[in-house]
């Protein structure tokens, strides 16, 4: 008898295939499952490689035992005469049936159920870091204007999990797309979105549905994650109610990954939500979302690693995306958007790196990154927010970076980051009551944002407003962590209302310990003992007559002088 005879009579094949399509469904449920429980990526993946590795065992077993009446018996001790595995193999065809229509059924549900309803009609409208404010005089206690009472529908977009069969776990394709799905959806007015900063705290959270929604100030969470194989993509997502955790809507979209692609999802996702809120999205809307702005998708991911970029506090970075996003005209020199990010990028490395004269190159560069912008696509809005900060970082021109970002913030009211930027240009024009309305409203948008909380505090600490600096460092602090920066700017809020030097103790002794003596010097000389602060002094030689740099020890040698 050949081989393949006996393992049809051993029914070795068709356990084999039971078994496989039996994994399948099991995947397809545990799938389901790791989602609804947010359970980590890895539980999948442990549990496929079981599934994988098992099948061994199982076709072995199936053609060294047999399942008799009697029990199990190795098949070498059962006359061929008693053997019962025809009756065996009739059973196994039905089991295999059943299992096919179960795999049919969850796949024709995958794919066509869940599809969100068109679009409605539409109805009528309803950053980078900054350094401690400049002292400026005092101004009247007025209260700061309270925001308009907004019933707008609000949506945290949660990170994407990230799964790739290429072996790395895709964290930059999820990051960079979700990254972009928030950018666009920012730009609509059916609903409000949380910016990046905010949700990416909760990338791998262990909190539940409605803790996310209170700490966000969000009634709707939207989750997903994304799974690349090669040239395809796979993205589900869902929309959850964080009150009651209710599943508004779940789908899940196969594509190849093209631009085209990408953005067709997004502008999916963002029709259905807007039924799913009962919200209003025009035709227009839906189909300028589902615009890509290039074709390349070598260019779009070069495009995503220099926003990603972008985003990161260090002094490489802002350099390391002006390369990322001159990467990405290279490959597309039509890519408009890519374009004008190059221009803010440009701007912001040579702001980063104390070089803003209009003959630098970075800075000559942004600008003809910006006309480029410009000439493929009038009106963008990319190029109009590089060139407030051309005019806010290398012009010192106020009046003209505000007169160019306030029309861009009129179409785009709800994007946090834009909105803090003007925040900061108002402060630099002396419009400190605007500036304040600015970073509140900021932070209403980007929530958990503990530098806007920071900078909110400053500039309330600015117009003497003392108790709402000091709720604000508060919330700064309980964002961040950041107690010496807290500490900092607490010494300098409770000095200026009440002479209070308790704060300024802590900070002092605590730098103090780390071996820095400056704040203890400072605070020795307020207190009115110079002489406490020689023995300070004295540790760091004849070198301290060098104010160096910074200018660090000048006041020092002033505590010496007085000290006799």
């Amino acid at each position: 008898m050949s081989l393949l005879s006996e393992l049809k009579r051993r029914n070795v094949i068709r356990v084999g295939l039971a078994y496989v399509v039996a994994a399948w469904v099991l995947t397809q449920v545990m799938e389901i499952a790791t989602d609804a429980f947010e359970a980590p990526p890895w539980v999948l993946k442990l549990a496929v490689t079981v599934l994988i590795v098992g099948l061994v065992p199982v076709l072995m077993f199936s053609w060294v035992y047999e399942i008799t009446p009697e029990g199990i018996k190795r098949e070498v001790e059962i006359e061929r005469s008693e053997s019962i595995t025809a009756h065996t193999a009739r059973k196994l065809n039905v089991v295999v049936i059943v299992l096919l229509v179960v795999a049919i059924g969850m796949f024709a549900m995958d794919r066509f159920t869940g599809a969100p309803a068109p679009a409605v009609p539409v109805q009528a409208p309803p950053a980078a870091s900054e350094p401690m404010a400049d002292p400026a005089p005092a101004a009247p206690a007025t209260p700061a204007p309270e925001a308009a009472a907004d019933a707008t529908p609000v949506v945290a977009v949660l990170p994407f999990t990230a799964r790739s069969a290429s072996g790395d776990d895709g964290r930059f394709l999820a990051d960079g797309i979700h990254d972009d799905l928030l950018t666009q959806l920012a730009k609509l007015e059916a609903f409000r979105v949380i910016s990046r900063t905010s949700v990416m705290e909760y990338l791998g959270t262990t909190k539940n549905m409605r803790q996310i929604g209170d700490e966000l100030g969000a009634g709707f969470i939207l989750e997903g994650g994304l799974q690349q194989a090669g040239a395809r993509v796979r993205i589900n997502a869902q929309l959850i109610d964080a009150t009651t955790d209710e599943h508004l809507w779940a789908e899940t979209f196969e594509r190849e990954l093209t631009p085209d692609a990408i953005f067709e999802v997004q502008a999916e996702i963002a029709v259905a939500i807007a039924t799913a809120l009962k919200a209003t999205l025009s035709d227009e809307a839906a189909a300028a979302l589902a615009e890509a702005p290039t074709s390349s998708q070598a260019a779009y991911e070069a495009f995503l690693q220099g926003r990603l970029n972008t985003y990161v506090f260090g002094d490489d970075k802002p350099l390391e995306a002006v390369r990322q996003f001159e990467n990405a005209v290279a490959l597309d020199p039509e890519y408009a958007e890519a374009w004008g990010w190059l221009g803010f990028a440009r701007v912001l490395a040579a702001w980063v790196g104390g070089i803003t004269p209009e003959d630098d190159p970075l800075v000559k560069g942004a600008l003809e990154a910006i006309a480029r912008a410009r000439a493929l696509q009038p009106g963008i809005a990319e190029s109009d927010y590089a060139e407030a900060h051309y005019y806010y970082w290398v012009k010192a021109d106020y009046p003209q970076a505000l007169a160019i970002i306030e029309p861009l913030i009129e179409r785009n009211p709800n994007n946090g980051d834009w909105v803090a930027s003007r925040g900061w240009v108002n402060r630099r024009a002396g419009n400190w009551e605007a500036a304040v309305a600015d970073l509140s409203r900021a932070l209403e948008l980007d929530p958990r944002n503990g530098f806007v909380a920071f900078e909110l505090a400053a500039f309330y600490g600015q117009l003497r407003r003392w108790d709402e600096a000091r709720s604000m460092l508060d919330r700064s602090l309980s964002i961040t962590g950041n107690r010496d920066q807290y500490l900092e700017q607490r010494a300098w809020i409770d000095l200026l209302c009440c002479g209070d030097l308790s704060t300024r103790r802590e900070l002092a002794q605590r730098m103090l310990d780390r071996g820095d003596p400056e704040n203890m010097i400072d605070l020795q000389l307020l207190e009115g003992h110079p002489e406490r602060a020689v023995p300070l002094i004295e540790p760091h030689g004849p070198g301290i007559s060098d104010p160096g740099p910074d200018g660090r020890w000048l006041r020092a040698v002033r505590v010496l002088h007085r000290a006799g």
